[in-house]
């Protein structure tokens, strides 16, 4: 989470990268985790086909969050009489990773109600090394 002090002054971003975070808190339950070795593309490749959630959804939050982490721009929508507002997508962009986010956790319950994923659980306490 050292990489949200790097955004601080944004809170929009930190939002998305949150999101993602959470994304893969979430995952680990199910024990997808994700190395330091795979890019956050290749990660979603190998969650979206092994996990019954849904591909676009997890690409769509994954996208964001590239965008968010990596790329440093500052989006603007430009309304109808061609005022920019500056922070505008930022935040449809923060209500898209939430919602993405609820719907992966909601389809992971889903499958795992329906017997088609586990929940792995640490029952010696062990930490996962970081």
């Amino acid at each position: 989470m050292d990489e949200l002090n790097k955004f601080s002054v944004c809170p929009y971003v930190q939002i998305i990268i949150k999101s993602y975070h959470q994304l893969l808190t979430i995952l680990s339950r199910y024990g997808f985790i994700k190395t330091n070795t795979q890019t956050v593309r290749e990660f979603t490749d190998v969650m979206s086909r092994a996990l019954p959630i849904p591909v676009n959804t997890v690409k769509l939050l994954t996208s964001l969050f590239e965008i968010a982490r990596y790329s440093g721009i500052k989006p603007k929508i430009v309304d109808e009489f061609g005022m920019e507002m500056i922070d505008g997508s930022y935040n449809i962009w923060c209500v898209e990773a939430i919602n993405n986010l609820h719907q992966v956790e909601h389809e992971l319950n889903a499958g795992l109600k329906e017997g088609k994923v586990s929940r792995f659980t640490n029952i010696f306490g062990m930490r996962r090394a970081k």
